[in-house]
């Protein structure tokens, strides 16, 4: 369904001359980086957006005639972008949402006056050279075509709590015990990666999905 747009947009759409402003949300799992590529912070329905070096390209047109993604590219952000990637908390920030409006600037007050498009990101380029993140994204895929399981395959961090069930073994009752071999070591914890669990000789238990493909991960250039 098309999606409906305001007179205030139209308006300034339709004008003979005009200057969109874009906006850039991007979720971090703890909230959301508020961006724009204004040369000055942009505040829009009371929201403010920093203004940082960041831009995207044209939506992609796939070979079956559909809309495809874009490849949204920060580069003064890097380091805060930066810290997210490196905290395996968060997955590399694969498969968060990335919502672009496109504003202008006579009507920044009611948060309807924008067109907005949604993105998922899929594989991120970071070149630390240049200081730069490269988000390449796709759009959200169609529920009503493909089948999705209904949880989340993580490859590199155990899917189960230290000494729970799938990495001890259960017992009786509500206990659990430990399966043949395991070493508690010093300190007595888990990090829940593969080093950890070679360490407490429970690595077969290991609880990731390690043989999840590889074609939706960071790249370092």
């Amino acid at each position: 369904m098309p999606e409906s747009i305001t007179s205030n947009f139209a308006e300034d759409k339709n004008a003979e001359t005009n200057a969109p402003i874009w906006l850039y949300e991007i979720d971090v799992v703890v909230g959301t980086l508020y961006y724009t590529e204004y040369p000055e912070n942009v505040t829009f329905g009371g929201q403010v957006y920093t203004s940082v070096d960041i831009a995207h390209s044209e939506v992609e047109e796939r070979l079956d005639g559909g809309v495809g993604g874009i490849i949204i590219t920060v580069g003064d952000a890097y380091g805060i972008i930066q810290a997210y990637l490196e905290h395996d908390e968060y997955d590399s920030l694969r498969e968060e949402r990335i919502i672009v409006r496109q504003v202008f600037a006579n009507h920044l007050v009611n948060a309807a006056d924008c067109v907005v498009d949604e993105y998922w990101i899929d594989t991120i380029d970071v070149d630390a050279e240049a200081s730069m993140v490269s988000f390449h994204t796709r759009e959200k895929l169609d529920g009503m075509t493909i089948s999705l399981p209904g949880r989340k395959y993580p490859r590199f961090i155990c899917q189960f709590s230290y000494k729970k069930l799938g990495c001890w073994l259960m017992a009786t009752g509500d206990s659990f015990e430990a399966p043949p071999g395991f070493v508690a070591g010093t300190p007595d914890t888990c990090s829940r990666k593969l080093d950890d669990c070679i360490r407490h000789n429970n690595n077969k238990r290991m609880g990731a999905f390690l043989g999840v493909p590889t074609s939706r991960v960071i790249r370092f250039v």
